[in-house]
């Protein structure tokens, strides 16, 4: 059979030796070309078989037996190169999609054959390049983890896509590179919505063994440029249901990532919006603050040394996914520095016995110290989000993504003062009114309760909150560079699970 493998980087058609049934004929425009450099590069599947696996597995495969190479430990040898080869040159998060998609390619050819392909057809191992501590890191913090979706294992494909794939969209356009067109755009999809990628197998809505195809220059700019992490990377290519399952083995170690957090709490001196649209009500022009509580989940302490961070957890900020300036605030990072707790422990580091809330040495933090952060409110009405999560510059970014809304509303001056507001809120008194009884001025960190006078002119009270086989194919890689995704077979379908990182509102923890 003929295969044709894919070069994105020169936006080639290379020629090969496997084909998928019916589409080589169509597509052998081959020219030479090596199929390896610095841009990732993958390939489409080839054959097919009326074989499928049932998932949850019961083992994990803890050595990949791979043509010509004999048995190769899974996690510590055949996945770190794989990854490599296939995407090197991504960050952590894009990494780690990257070997949750190679990991349900390998288990899935263990599972129906007994073994795997080292390149064209099957994924790329050998491309002479030695994988580097972040691409080890990736498969460790994965370890065992592979896509799934309706009790099958799903088949993990991913092509190369357009490297001039950008933000804020992160979506590629097939005029850029030839593997785009199998790209598959799966956000916020789930069941028979998801789309499934004409690379394998297209069964009936809702077929778990294909739930699409993940473009790994889209991966990176989802993470560089929007702040995703893997699971939300590979919800964007194969739904917002893919399932992310960890067989049991005793290659399978538990792994505590050295960047995690978890979500405590969050809130805002600003009124809770009565209508429900939003969160919270404020006045145009309205200053007021809101705040973010997280704990440190990780092996790494929190701390921001700037320009003499050199390790995990050294520059820890609150960030603007998308690294454009927040509407209320006007800025993209508030260091943790501004914080009363500026070192939060890891998860190891934590004082004996205690669970203390923002003090120094504690893991958990208040972002940011005193009354939160200080926003104003737009001069023009209408519902505004504030995005925030956290970054370790130039390490990647970390844990929940979290939000709050405000409805942005015209409010009288000088009018009379209301009632005051509830616990939380403040009083709606005008500057030229007569003043209401005020509320307790809110529950956020360390902040006494408002005046009783209604003096805070100007607030406005609001409301609260078949079955087929679906092999890849891939060009051989010569000697390619540490930082090359991998031209190899690629192609995989990913399936991850699907939690997103968003949460909903909720108030702050007491303690």
């Amino acid at each position: 059979m003929a295969c044709v493998c894919y070069a994105s980087s020169v936006r080639r058609i290379l020629p090969s030796t496997c084909s998928r049934w019916g589409l080589a004929a169509a597509i052998l425009a081959a020219i030479s070309a090596g199929c390896g450099d610095d841009s990732p590069t993958a390939t489409e599947p080839v054959a097919r078989s009326t074989a499928s696996v049932t998932a949850p597995l019961a083992q994990a495969y803890c050595t990949i037996q791979v043509d010509g190479k004999g048995a190769i430990d899974a996690e510590t040898d055949y996945l770190p190169h794989v990854v490599q080869c296939e995407n090197g040159g991504a960050d952590l998060q894009a990494l780690k999609a990257q070997a949750i998609a190679a990991r349900s390619v390998a288990y899935y050819n263990m599972a129906t054959s007994g073994s795997i392909c080292d390149g064209q057809g099957c994924q790329v191992y050998s491309c002479g390049a030695t994988p580097n501590a972040k691409q080890m890191q990736a498969v460790a913090e994965t370890a065992g983890q592979y896509l799934s979706y309706a009790n099958m294992l799903t088949y993990g494909f991913y092509v190369a896509g357009d490297p001039h794939t950008s933000p804020p969209a992160c979506v590629g356009n097939d005029a850029n590179a030839s593997t785009e067109h199998w790209v598959t755009y799966n956000e916020g999809k789930t069941g028979g919505d998801v789309e499934q990628t004409a690379l394998g197998y297209v069964g009936p809505p809702g077929f778990g063994q294909n739930r699409g195809c993940m473009s790994q220059w889209g991966a990176r700019c989802l993470e560089s440029g929007k702040g995703y992490d893997y699971k939300q990377i590979l919800q964007f290519y194969y739904g917002a249901d893919i399932g992310i399952l960890t067989a049991p083995g005793p290659c399978v170690q538990p792994q505590t990532p050295a960047l995690d957090a978890s979500f405590v709490g969050e809130g805002s001196d600003a009124g809770p919006d009565p209508s429900g649209t939003a969160q919270y009500q404020v006045c145009t022009g309205q200053p007021f603050h809101f705040w973010f509580e997280l704990e440190n989940t990780g092996t790494a302490a929190w701390q921001d040394l700037g320009a003499n961070g050199s390790a995990d957890g050294q520059n820890v900020r609150l960030g603007v996914p998308n690294d454009q300036p927040d509407p209320l605030v006007g800025v993209t990072r508030i260091s943790i520095n501004e914080n009363t707790n500026n070192l939060a422990r890891s998860a190891s580091g934590n004082p004996s016995g205690t669970d203390c809330n923002d003090a120094p040495g504690c893991r958990r933090t208040v972002f940011t110290k005193g009354a939160g952060i200080a926003a104003t409110a737009p001069a023009t009405p209408g519902l505004v989000t504030t995005r925030w999560r956290l970054v370790d510059e130039g390490r990647g970014w970390f844990g929940p993504e979290m939000y709050l809304t405000f409805d942005v509303i015209e409010c009288e001056s000088g009018a009379s003062g209301g009632a005051g507001g509830s616990s939380g809120s403040s009083g709606g008194g005008g500057a030229g009114g007569d003043g209401g009884s005020g509320g307790d001025g809110g529950s956020w960190p360390e902040v006494d309760s408002g005046p009783g006078d209604g003096s805070v002119g100007g607030q406005s009270p609001a409301a609260v909150y078949g079955n087929e086989e679906l092999s890849s194919c891939a060009c051989r890689a010569g000697a390619v560079a540490s930082d090359t995704p991998g031209f190899a077979a690629g192609i995989g379908l990913l399936v991850v699970a699907g939690a997103g990182v968003r949460r909903r509102c909720r108030q702050r923890r007491a303690g």
